[in-house]
């Protein structure tokens, strides 16, 4: 292959890699669920023991059906508890399949939905995934049903089900939820995961809640070791991702004017357009701004900046 060409592919390899990072750390719009969810009220500010009504023309009723009439179209909830006895009665459980009925029933009919569960079977299986499914688009309403459904068996389960949706956006409330749950082995999965979204904005609160829990010390103890050890090598993920985004970013026709390597994380952390017209990546959004500060700090340590190049190094400063 003749010089010309090999400097043609090496291009085009590197306005692909260029390509692929500019989409991957790009801040998308929020799409409609998501933007419904924001601005909402954190879960931890809800008034427990409000119940959520329906009426019996909103819930339907079967009970009063003749039965000798002939039977119309099945309705969303009668197809959804077809499909949910025929994967329960399978060899086995199709986990995926399963997941996208509850996903369409809670979106149809999330009252419905719950009432059935927390009298079928399979219910602590059940109910952790149609909570979540009911959580990422109307956490407020799942959290509302939870407070006034305190009595329901399995009850541990629903929680894991609201903590596992709103623990990014609302850590506090997911840890708040948590002090309720009495199944100690729910409550140090939650705990565990919620307390380390904590972690990532507040560490000082999150060993509070975690040494406030009635976990037993050596519990307590296995979570914070495993909340370090996640910590760490995130650290490593996140300057090598910090560097990436710098890298490609000045490839791309941006200039950096950073003195030090935290002027230059607190730039690529905010992200920012590229301006050069005469960049393929003109209007293109570099930046990582899921990064908590606390996360950037930690990155630093891994981050060495000269000549505004902002390099990786394995071995922290």
């Amino acid at each position: 292959m003749k010089a010309s060409q090999l400097r043609s592919l090496a291009a085009a390899s590197f306005l692909i890699t260029l390509a692929f990072l500019a989409g991957r750390f790009t801040a998308p719009a929020p799409s409609a669920e998501i933007a419904g969810r924001q601005g909402t009220e954190p879960t931890s500010s809800l008034i427990p023991g409000v119940q959520v009504q329906r009426s019996d023309e909103e819930l339907g009723s079967s009970a009063t059906a003749d039965p000798g009439a002939e039977k119309g179209p099945l309705t969303a909830s009668e197809e959804a508890l077809e499909k949910i006895s025929a994967l329960l009665g399978g060899e086995a459980l199709d986990h995926a399949a399963l997941s996208e009925v509850l996903k369409s029933w809670v979106a149809h009919d999330p009252i419905e939905a719950m009432d059935y569960l927390v009298q079928g079977p399979r219910k602590a299986y059940l109910l952790r995934w149609v909570v979540k499914a009911w959580s990422d688009h109307s956490p407020k309403e799942a959290s509302q049903w939870l407070a006034a459904h305190r009595d329901t068996e399995d009850y541990a389960y629903a929680i894991e089900g609201l903590t596992h949706s709103i623990q990014k956006d609302d850590p506090e409330g997911a840890l708040q939820w948590a002090k309720v749950i009495e199944d100690p082995e729910v409550k140090t999965r939650v705990l565990s995961s919620a307390g380390y979204q904590q972690f990532r904005h507040n560490q000082e609160s999150a060993y509070t809640a975690l040494h406030e829990s009635d976990l037993p010390p050596s519990g307590q103890e296995a979570i914070e070791q495993a909340w370090l050890t996640k910590w760490a090598a995130t650290a490593k993920r996140n300057s090598q991702n910090l560097s990436s985004v710098a890298a490609a970013a000045t490839a791309a026709g941006h200039t950096f004017d950073a003195r030090d390597e935290t002027s230059m994380v607190n730039q690529v952390r905010t992200g920012f357009v590229i301006e050069d017209k005469s960049s393929p990546f003109h209007g293109k959004f570099f930046g990582i701004p899921g990064l908590t500060q606390l996360e950037a700090e930690a990155a630093m340590y891994h981050l060495r900046l000269h000549d505004q190049v902002l390099s990786y190094s394995p071995e922290p400063e």
